[in-house]
Protein backbone atom coordinates (compact mmCIF):
# COMPACT_ATOMS: atom_id res chain seq x y z
CA UNK A 1 0.00 0.00 0.00
CA UNK A 2 1.49 3.32 -0.84
CA UNK A 3 0.66 6.88 1.35
CA UNK A 4 -0.09 9.89 0.24
CA UNK A 5 2.68 10.84 2.56
CA UNK A 6 5.00 9.33 0.11
CA UNK A 7 6.45 5.78 1.41
CA UNK A 8 5.13 2.18 0.99
CA UNK A 9 4.41 -0.80 2.93
CA UNK A 10 3.24 -4.51 2.62
CA UNK A 11 0.67 -6.11 4.98
CA UNK A 12 -0.33 -9.21 5.63
CA UNK A 13 -3.96 -9.71 3.58
CA UNK A 14 -4.96 -10.92 7.26
CA UNK A 15 -5.50 -7.03 8.07
CA UNK A 16 -7.90 -4.49 7.34
CA UNK A 17 -6.89 -1.19 6.41
CA UNK A 18 -8.09 2.17 7.33
CA UNK A 19 -6.45 5.44 5.87
CA UNK A 20 -7.45 8.84 7.30
CA UNK A 21 -5.86 12.07 7.31
CA UNK A 22 -2.86 10.73 6.51
CA UNK A 23 -2.27 8.26 9.33
CA UNK A 24 -2.88 4.52 8.46
CA UNK A 25 -4.46 1.94 10.41
CA UNK A 26 -3.76 -1.94 10.09
CA UNK A 27 -6.01 -4.26 12.21
CA UNK A 28 -7.33 -7.89 11.78
CA UNK A 29 -10.60 -6.85 13.65
CA UNK A 30 -12.67 -4.62 11.15
CA UNK A 31 -14.17 -3.16 14.67
CA UNK A 32 -10.76 -1.70 15.65
CA UNK A 33 -9.54 0.33 12.85
CA UNK A 34 -8.79 3.30 14.50
CA UNK A 35 -6.99 3.53 17.52
CA UNK A 36 -7.63 6.57 19.96
CA UNK A 37 -6.83 6.95 23.86
CA UNK A 38 -9.67 5.24 24.84
CA UNK A 39 -8.79 1.69 23.15
CA UNK A 40 -5.30 1.56 22.12
CA UNK A 41 -5.42 -2.88 21.52
CA UNK A 42 -4.22 -4.50 18.68
CA UNK A 43 -4.29 -1.93 16.26
CA UNK A 44 -0.96 -0.98 14.04
CA UNK A 45 -1.04 2.73 13.14
CA UNK A 46 1.29 4.64 11.35
CA UNK A 47 1.54 8.43 10.77
CA UNK A 48 4.62 9.82 8.71
CA UNK A 49 5.03 12.74 7.46
CA UNK A 50 7.38 14.98 5.82
CA UNK A 51 9.12 16.83 8.91
CA UNK A 52 5.22 17.22 10.26
CA UNK A 53 5.69 17.16 14.12
CA UNK A 54 2.13 17.13 14.70
CA UNK A 55 2.47 13.42 15.41
CA UNK A 56 6.06 13.60 17.69
CA UNK A 57 4.52 12.79 21.13
CA UNK A 58 1.11 12.03 20.61
CA UNK A 59 -0.48 9.20 22.61
CA UNK A 60 1.33 7.91 25.75
CA UNK A 61 4.93 7.30 26.41
CA UNK A 62 5.51 3.49 27.12
CA UNK A 63 6.93 2.23 29.82
CA UNK A 64 7.07 5.49 31.95
CA UNK A 65 7.58 3.27 35.27
CA UNK A 66 11.07 2.51 33.99
CA UNK A 67 10.37 -0.61 32.05
CA UNK A 68 10.83 0.29 28.48
CA UNK A 69 13.58 -0.92 26.29
CA UNK A 70 14.64 1.41 23.72
CA UNK A 71 17.05 0.02 20.58
CA UNK A 72 18.37 1.87 17.17
CA UNK A 73 16.65 0.78 14.18
CA UNK A 74 17.34 2.22 10.58
CA UNK A 75 14.33 1.97 8.48
CA UNK A 76 15.34 2.53 4.60
CA UNK A 77 17.83 4.82 5.31
CA UNK A 78 15.51 6.63 7.70
CA UNK A 79 17.49 6.43 11.60
CA UNK A 80 15.21 6.18 14.55
CA UNK A 81 14.14 3.98 17.87
CA UNK A 82 11.93 1.43 19.07
CA UNK A 83 10.86 1.12 22.45
CA UNK A 84 8.51 -1.67 23.95
CA UNK A 85 6.80 -1.39 27.25
CA UNK A 86 3.43 -1.03 28.97
CA UNK A 87 1.40 1.72 28.45
CA UNK A 88 0.81 3.03 31.40
CA UNK A 89 -1.57 2.88 34.54
CA UNK A 90 -4.27 4.21 32.55
CA UNK A 91 -3.77 1.25 30.37
CA UNK A 92 -3.27 -1.57 33.03
CA UNK A 93 -1.92 -5.07 30.88
CA UNK A 94 -1.23 -3.06 27.78
CA UNK A 95 2.27 -3.03 26.14
CA UNK A 96 3.38 -0.62 23.92
CA UNK A 97 5.45 -1.18 20.75
CA UNK A 98 6.60 2.33 19.36
CA UNK A 99 8.95 3.25 16.73
CA UNK A 100 10.00 7.01 16.15
CA UNK A 101 11.22 7.47 12.99
CA UNK A 102 13.14 11.23 12.23
CA UNK A 103 15.37 12.28 9.75
CA UNK A 104 15.50 15.97 8.05
CA UNK A 105 12.62 15.01 6.10
CA UNK A 106 10.69 12.35 8.05
CA UNK A 107 8.95 12.04 10.85
CA UNK A 108 6.79 9.23 11.71
CA UNK A 109 5.37 7.50 15.06
CA UNK A 110 4.49 4.37 14.46
CA UNK A 111 2.55 2.10 17.31
CA UNK A 112 0.85 -0.82 18.43
CA UNK A 113 -0.69 -1.78 21.42
CA UNK A 114 -1.80 -5.04 22.69
CA UNK A 115 -3.00 -7.15 26.14
CA UNK A 116 -2.29 -10.66 26.50
CA UNK A 117 -5.75 -11.33 27.56
CA UNK A 118 -7.63 -9.71 24.44
CA UNK A 119 -5.87 -11.93 21.65
CA UNK A 120 -2.50 -12.79 20.01
CA UNK A 121 0.51 -11.14 20.41
CA UNK A 122 1.46 -9.54 16.74
CA UNK A 123 4.35 -8.00 17.09
CA UNK A 124 6.35 -9.91 15.13
CA UNK A 125 3.73 -8.34 11.97
CA UNK A 126 4.33 -5.35 13.07
CA UNK A 127 8.52 -5.67 12.66
CA UNK A 128 8.38 -7.23 9.85
CA UNK A 129 5.90 -4.60 8.21
CA UNK A 130 8.09 -1.38 9.73
CA UNK A 131 11.70 -3.47 9.27
CA UNK A 132 11.58 -5.23 5.84
CA UNK A 133 8.66 -3.32 3.84
CA UNK A 134 8.55 -0.27 4.66
CA UNK A 135 10.05 2.01 2.15
CA UNK A 136 10.28 5.94 1.51
CA UNK A 137 9.26 6.74 -2.06
CA UNK A 138 11.15 10.34 -1.99
CA UNK A 139 14.37 11.44 -0.30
Amino acid sequence: MSSTDGYTIRYPPTLKVFDDQGGLSFSPDPTKLHPGVEDADGVFYFSCGQNDPVYNDVLATPGSDGTTTISSVMIDGVPGTRAVGPLGAAYPGTTEVSYHLLSTRWRCFITYGFRPASGPDLTGQLDLMVQRTMKFTTS
